[in-house]
C-alpha cells in the first residue's frame, strides 16, 4: 500500500488506526492484516482538501473533498472500511444463548444477513435475533464528501461536484521599475483581480503611475508614467500551507513623459511624451490569510516595443534611451472580497 500526503497531514499509521476504529471489534485484527490487500494507494494533494483513494480491482479512483487533511481522510477511511464489510460502529455485546440448548423445531433461515452471526436456538426453541447492521454514522469530524462506494468494493456513479464561484479582491503595492527613466522609478499601484480557484488561474488589472528624476550637470527632467496593466496567472507553480507562487502573463500599456525642469540650467524647459506598450512576465509569492488580508512579493521583466530617445538641447546631451528589458520590483497587499 502507496501512502502519500503533505507533513501536516496525519502518518499512514494514524490513518490505518483509523480504518481499524471503523469496523466491527471482531474484525479489526482481521481489518489491520488485510489492509494492504485491499487499498492500493492514497494521495493527498498538496493543499490537504481532496484525496485519491485506489482499491485493488476497482475499475476507478475515489475522490474524497474535505475542508482539511484530517477530513479528507477520515472520508477515506469510512470508504475502505464499508468496502471491508464491516463498517459498523461497535455494538454492546450481544446475548449469549443458554450453556444446554435443546434443538428448536422452529426452522432455521437458508442463510444470514450480510455482516451478521448466524443464531443459535435458546433453551425454549425461540430463536434470538441480533441487531440489524447498520452503516456506521458519519460523526461531525467526518465531513468530507466521500464518493460512494459499493459494500463489494465496486463504485457507484459519483454525484457532480458544483464548481467553486469565482473569488473578487483588490488590492494596492508599491516598488520599483526600470526603463521609464535613466534611474529606476518608484511606482504604486491599484489592483483588481478575478480568480476560479478550481481551475488554478486568474486575471488581473492594475492602474500604475510612475515617478523618476533626472540630471545632467546642472540641468534636470522630471519623468512621470501613467497607464495600466493586464495579467492572466494560468500556472501554479506550488502552493503549501495557504502560500501562493504564480506566473503570469502581462502586458502594460500607457505613457510616458518628460518635462524639463524651469529652475535647473536649462534653456528651454520642454515637455516631450511618448507612448509606452510592454509585454512581459511576472512572478507572484502570496503569503496565507494574515487577519483577512495577503501579503504579496513580486518580480517582472518586460520588452518595451516602442523605443524613444530623451535629450537636452543647447548643448545637445542625451538623457535616457528607451532600453530592450525593463525590470520590476514590488511588495504589496491584497483584500479578498469574501
Amino acid at each position: 500500500m502507496t501512502y502519500s500526503a503533505p507533513a501536516s497531514c496525519p502518518n499512514a499509521p494514524s490513518w490505518i488506526d483509523e480504518v481499524v476504529s471503523r469496523v466491527s471489534t471482531e474484525t479489526r485484527e482481521l481489518a489491520r492484516r488485510e489492509l494492504p490487500a485491499l487499498v492500493e494507494s492514497v494521495e493527498v494533494t498538496p493543499d490537504g482538501k481532496r484525496a485519491l483513494l485506489r482499491l485493488r480491482g476497482a475499475p476507478s479512483a475515489r475522490v474524497v473533498h474535505g475542508e482539511s487533511c484530517s477530513e479528507v481522510l477520515a472520508g477515506a477511511a469510512l470508504i475502505v472500511a464499508i468496502a471491508f464489510g464491516t463498517g459498523l460502529e461497535p455494538e454492546a455485546s450481544t446475548p449469549q444463548p443458554s450453556s444446554t440448548p435443546e434443538p428448536s423445531s422452529t426452522p432455521q433461515p437458508a442463510s444470514a444477513p450480510e455482516a451478521a452471526i448466524a443464531p443459535e436456538p435458546s433453551a425454549k426453541g425461540e430463536v434470538l435475533e441480533l441487531p440489524e447492521a447498520r452503516p456506521a454514522p458519519v460523526r461531525e469530524s467526518d465531513r468530507g464528501r466521500a464518493d460512494g462506494v459499493a459494500r463489494d468494493g465496486g463504485a457507484r456513479p459519483q454525484a457532480s461536484r458544483p464548481a467553486a464561484a469565482p473569488r473578487w479582491a483588490i488590492g494596492a503595492s508599491a516598488g520599483a521599475r526600470t526603463g521609464l527613466a535613466p534611474s529606476p522609478a518608484g511606482v504604486v499601484d491599484g489592483a483588481l483581480e478575478l480568480a476560479w480557484p478550481d481551475r488554478g488561474c486568474s486575471i488581473r488589472g492594475r492602474g500604475t503611475m510612475g515617478l523618476a528624476r533626472a540630471s545632467v550637470g546642472e540641468r534636470s527632467a522630471r519623468f512621470l508614467f501613467i497607464g495600466g496593466s493586464f495579467e492572466l496567472c494560468a500556472v501554479m507553480l506550488g502552493t503549501h500551507l495557504g502560500w501562493q507562487w504564480r506566473s503570469c502573463l502581462d502586458l502594460e500599456l500607457g505613457q510616458v513623459q518628460a518635462e524639463g525642469e524651469a529652475d535647473s540650467a536649462l534653456a528651454r524647459a520642454d515637455t516631450h511624451r511618448t507612448g509606452w506598450a510592454a509585454p512581459g512576465l511576472v512572478t507572484r509569492l502570496q503569503s496565507p490569510k494574515i487577519q483577512g488580508v495577503r501579503f504579496e512579493l513580486e518580480g517582472g521583466i518586460s520588452t518595451p516595443l516602442w523605443h524613444r530617445e530623451f535629450e537636452f538641447h543647447d548643448p545637445d546631451v542625451s538623457v535616457f534611451q528607451t532600453p530592450l528589458l525593463a525590470m520590476s520590483a514590488r511588495l504589496g497587499v491584497q483584500v479578498p472580497l469574501e
